[in-house]
């Protein structure tokens, strides 16, 4: 039986009379790279910040690296790392005053998460 890394059941999210996310049942097995696709305002972003612990359902379950979400949502932030679509473009480089590469911004968010710094590869762009 192949081990699950997300299992999502009815997972459900509303802001005021949108239904953002409805009923959605996602298993992802560990070692695969998954995607959400759609247009603007289907769900995805939503999605992400449920399966990521950073907001709360308003029914389902959620299951992420063997914790169960919304209760060990610390502990999944521990461990794993979100950066949003805008994150790049938000970060800018104190000495040159301009925004920065993903690379960069990469290093950035893992010098934020307490990891190894500098990191062990360098910068090409």
């Amino acid at each position: 039986m192949t081990e699950m890394a997300i299992e999502a059941t009815g997972l459900t999210r509303s802001f005021g009379d949108l239904k953002a996310v409805d009923s959605l049942d996602l298993q992802i097995p560990k070692g695969c790279i998954y995607g959400f696709l759609g247009p603007n305002g289907s769900g995805k972003s939503t999605s992400i910040r449920l399966l990521t612990g950073l907001l709360n359902p308003d029914s389902g379950e959620i299951n992420v690296l063997g914790l169960k979400l919304p209760a060990q949502a610390e502990a999944l932030r521990r461990r794993i790392g979100y950066m949003t679509q805008k994150f790049p473009s938000m970060v800018i480089s104190p000495w040159r005053k301009t925004c920065v590469s993903w690379r960069k911004s990469m290093a950035c968010m893992a010098a934020m998460k307490n990891s190894v710094w500098p990191p062990s590869w360098s910068f090409t762009n």
